[in-house]
């Protein structure tokens, strides 16, 4: 017999070892010892010290080996392959199509999460709208009419205070897709900015550049090194002293010298005399009708009366801009229906601030027609006064000039060209004359405007802070 002498093993666990003469018995209890020390417990961990020696039976079965009728097939590995990404519309170029622009395609107007689309075709054509979010690759897509040139198109759903990109593609999937151009050059892609909170939000002024000359194109370049949020032009838009072809002129005098601006945001206009005269009127009312088609704002309600969008408003947050036609003061038509409207909306309360902007200015020094004005100084400025109206822009006079009356800034912006008015007598109210090429940039905070006058080398020549507490 074998005497047994329970030792502790290294790793912690009791087993017995037994001596005999024959030393095969030795060998085989210390092979047991280990197999029984080495034994985990049925969760996987190891047994502590102190625990009872458990007995491993013996298989009642034999294990059957894996015979290729019972083995799992392994499934090879398919090495991922990239899917070629959609090519980006707005990165590839597009041949231009025989079907050309009349009008371009601009944005008509663009609020915080809305805007309308407007362009003009030679000839009803199939095609689509496209537009994105700067910085996503996500394209929306609106068919439009197909039986029509004109094309006014409104998109909802935008995000506030985001830039986008929009064209125009003529054609379908199975014909390919070409771009419209203009003047027998692309004119491509355009973009925007919906309004949101960003402050300031950033407005360029200028009027009066209505002859397409170098001086224009030169000054229209400089505000578009600006980051505008939008452009304001404050009348005389296209200039023609000769019967012409009168969609030539604007494209020549506006469209192509405005490119810059019109492929960056909305440039809202209004009315001035010389965009009422005979040799740019089409089918007996002004080109500017046709050119600049009134658009759809919930905001805002209009006098049946109106004709087109002779005179119009805009909103950003608690501001609103009440664009006017003066020329209801030299015999135009809609004068008493414009009055009634503009009561209306000096007294909306859901505005903080409200911002005229028309064409002939009250108040001038130049020594070019200087008493236009009067009509407009006492039938319109005791209307502003009374509803604490800060700011007021025009043109007209082709000069700048700062004026202040009873609480209000007016601003005389009519610098848009090369053709310039000297200074006449000065008024009282003036306090800033200056015969130069210029525009004025207009930054709106909180609780201020800050206005600069900038002329074409670039230099501020007049400032003023106007609260708007």
């Amino acid at each position: 017999m074998c005497k047994g002498i329970k030792i502790r093993t290294a790793i912690g666990s009791y087993g017995w070892f037994y001596f005999a003469k024959d030393f095969k018995i030795i060998s085989v209890c210390i092979v047991a010892m280990f197999l029984v020390a080495c034994t985990p417990q049925a969760t996987g961990t190891l047994m502590p010290v102190g625990t009872p020696l458990v007995t491993i039976p013996t298989p009642t079965k034999a294990i059957q080996p894996i015979t290729p009728a019972t083995q799992v097939e392994i499934e090879p590995v398919v090495e991922p392959t990239e899917t070629p990404p959609m090519p980006d519309p707005f990165a590839k170029i597009f041949s231009l199509s025989q079907n050309h622009y009349i009008i371009p395609l601009t944005v008509r107007r663009a609020s915080a999460d809305w805007a309308v689309f407007f362009f003009e075709l030679k000839a009803p054509a199939e095609g689509k709208l496209i537009y994105r979010q700067v910085g996503t690759s996500e394209t929306v897509e609106v068919a439009f009419l197909a039986d029509a040139t004109r094309q006014m198109m409104r998109v909802d759903g935008l995000t506030p205070g985001e830039s986008y990109q929009a064209m125009v593609l003529l054609g379908n999937p199975e014909s390919g897709f070409q771009q419209p151009g203009f003047a027998g050059q692309e004119w491509g892609m355009i973009q925007f900015r919906t309004l949101g909170d960003q402050k300031p939000l950033r407005v360029g002024i200028l009027g009066d550049a209505s002859f397409g000359d170098p001086a224009t194109e030169a000054l229209v370049s400089l505000m578009a090194k600006q980051e505008l949020d939008f452009v304001i032009h404050t009348g005389d838009v296209v200039y023609e002293t000769a019967s012409s072809d009168v969609a030539d002129s604007y494209l020549r005098k506006f469209f192509l010298p405005f490119s810059p601006l019109l492929h960056q945001g909305p440039v809202y206009t209004v009315l001035g005399n010389h965009d009422y005269d005979a040799a740019v009127r089409w089918q007996g009312v002004p080109f500017y009708d046709y050119a600049f088609p009134p658009f759809e704002d919930a905001d805002f309600a209009y006098p049946p009366s109106r004709r087109g969008n002779q005179y119009y408003a805009l909103s950003y947050q608690d501001i609103q801009f009440l664009m006017l036609d003066t020329h209801v003061f030299a015999g135009g038509e809609g004068r008493k229906d414009q009055d009634t409207w503009l009561a209306e909306r000096l007294a909306d309360g859901r505005f903080r601030v409200t911002i005229p902007v028309f064409h002939v200015a009250p108040y001038s020094s130049s020594i070019v027609h200087p008493d236009d004005g009067l009509p407009v100084r006492y039938s319109w400025n005791w209307r502003f006064e009374q509803a604490s109206v800060p700011l007021v822009f025009s043109g007209h006079f082709h000069h700048f000039e700062r004026h202040y009356a009873n609480g209000i800034t007016y601003i005389v912006s009519g610098g848009g060209s090369s053709t310039l008015y000297a200074q006449g007598d000065l008024l009282a109210e003036s306090k800033r004359f200056a015969r130069k090429t210029h525009f004025v940039l207009m930054e709106i905070y909180t609780d201020h405007i800050q206005l600069s006058a900038i002329d074409l080398a670039g230099d501020t020549f007049d400032q003023a802070k106007i609260s708007v507490d």
